[in-house]
């Protein structure tokens, strides 16, 4: 089901009851929609007969005998089968019972009982299903309004899915705990957000960078009134990109605009940036951690704890950390150090004001004649470039240093820039082993569905990288002008 007021009130109310919510994106396939459901054991289904070009009620036919568990289906809207409840009769339903035992099942919840299910998106390895605790969400998406300054003046427009952790808590709680008006669309359609934020006086405006780039590139982006906005956050899923950043703020007119960083296992906005901070801290990081929440970098080989200006990966402790992965104790003890801490998996490098910067995931790190190079270092120095819009880097085998950089580059919209160009650019910049041996200029790259835009699959870019270089017999090739530098 798309972003939906019955979606807020159901997510409320299953909260209140104790009962667990197990939100599924909406982008999902039959058969992969099947596996969470019969995975997480869901014994009631809340949908819409459809969204876009998905048919949700074809699909659940589909998969209906495969659901043991299912007790309950409930439809908004008309169009609905027989025997499949009317959110209207759930409501009516819900006015014959007892006020005594509807505030006994309230009184029964506490901060320990899980609050949801959500799982990740699966573009490592095959998804899981997280469980998060009250006690982890309210906290924790109570400083997230904290840190944008929400008050019960803001209006916020709110075009994330609901069925994320960034969507149903935290934006969702922070929200409603600072008494902020939500103003709710159904999914993102730039020229309906910005109409929206025009109409309604939005005053917050949360994104990824895809959202914000199809924003800025409206043609008639000025004949919106954006006066009122003043705050928000963007999750830079393509890469740091302070000049980006920059636009957001500048040309879209978010002069309280912030970073963060997280992920489904610890919530979103683990590190955030605040209103507070320094303008060029928020356009060039991720900011600090948020309260409450314990962080460390380590070097992973030898478990050592790493100081300003070093790269580590990001470990995580606090009550906003999960309480595990739903049946799978064993992926849930190697998820976490003998010491408590939660690998995430990210490198991260912190500068002696505090603030983080995001260096890449640890599997993907190259060494390159025995030095640690993170793609992400090299990503967003091609970012910089004026020609670039996009920039992914993959680790390929070399017979003189053991692996070396290989980039793919998606040009900016109407730009071709040649290889060479893209290589005297980064040796400018990066110490020579940093820089890539090769160069592809293509139109994209192997995407995951998630929950907040598509994620760059870099295990199937290596095995595209391997192909061109006829090391593998891979997937097939990207659509793409075949400029290469050896």
């Amino acid at each position: 089901m798309a972003n939906r007021v019955e979606w807020v009130v159901a997510e409320l109310a299953v909260a209140m009851l104790g009962a667990v919510l197990v939100a599924v994106n909406t982008r999902l396939q039959a058969p992969e929609v099947s596996a969470q459901l019969r995975h997480a054991r869901v014994r009631a289904l809340l949908m819409a007969p459809r969204f876009a070009h998905h048919s949700f009620l074809t699909a659940l036919l589909e998969i209906l005998p495969e659901l043991d568990a299912l007790e309950h289906v409930v439809c908004v809207g008309e169009a609905r089968p027989p025997r499949i409840r009317s959110w209207a009769s759930v409501l009516e339903a819900g006015t014959q019972v007892l006020p005594a035992r509807l505030a006994a099942a309230c009184a029964a919840v506490g901060p320990e009982d899980a609050l949801v299910v959500l799982y990740t998106t699966g573009t490592t390895a095959a998804p899981k299903g997280v469980l998060l605790s009250h006690g982890s969400a309210l906290p924790h998406c109570f400083h997230t309004g904290e840190a944008l300054a929400l008050t019960p003046a803001d209006r916020l427009c709110f075009a994330i899915p609901l069925f994320g952790t960034w969507g149903c808590l935290n934006t969702l709680l922070s929200a409603l705990s600072h008494g902020t008006t939500v103003v709710l669309l159904e999914t993102f359609e730039p020229r309906a957000v910005l109409a929206t934020v025009a109409r309604e006086r939005c005053t917050v405006l949360h994104g990824v960078d895809a959202m914000f780039r199809a924003l800025l590139a409206q043609p008639d982006l000025d004949q919106f009134d954006r006066r009122a906005l003043r705050t928000g956050i963007v999750a830079m899923m393509a890469g740091a990109n302070p000049a980006f950043v920059r636009q957001i703020v500048e040309r879209l007119g978010l002069p309280q605009l912030i970073q963060a960083f997280g992920m489904t296992e610890a919530h979103a906005g683990v590190l955030t940036g605040r209103v507070t901070d320094p303008l060029e801290r928020r356009l060039d990081s991720v900011g600090r951690p948020a309260p409450g929440v314990e962080v460390r970098l380590v070097d992973p080989d030898v478990e050592r704890e790493v100081g300003a200006g070093e790269v580590g990966e990001l470990r995580v402790r606090g009550p906003n950390v999960m309480q595990g992965y739903l049946d799978d104790p064993a992926g849930t003890a190697a998820a976490f150090d003998a010491d408590g801490w939660f690998r995430t998996g990210d490198l991260f490098e912190r500068n002696v004001e505090g603030f983080y910067h995001f260096r890449g995931r640890l599997k993907e790190l190259l060494k390159p004649g025995g030095f640690s190079v993170a793609p992400r270092e090299i990503e967003e120095t091609l970012l910089q470039h004026p020609r670039v819009r996009e920039a992914y880097v993959v680790g390929v085998p070399d017979s003189r240093l053991g692996e070396v950089p290989m980039a793919f580059v998606i040009p900016a919209e109407g730009a071709s820039p040649g290889a060479e160009e893209l290589l005297a650019f980064c040796r400018a910049r990066l110490a020579n082993f940093k820089v890539p041996r090769y160069v592809r200029l293509v139109t994209d790259v192997p995407r995951a569905r998630g929950p907040h835009g598509d994620k760059v699959q870099k295990p199937q870019l290596r095995e595209l990288a391997l192909r061109e270089l006829g090391l593998s017999q891979g997937v097939p090739g990207l659509g793409g002008s075949g400029a290469w530098l050896r």
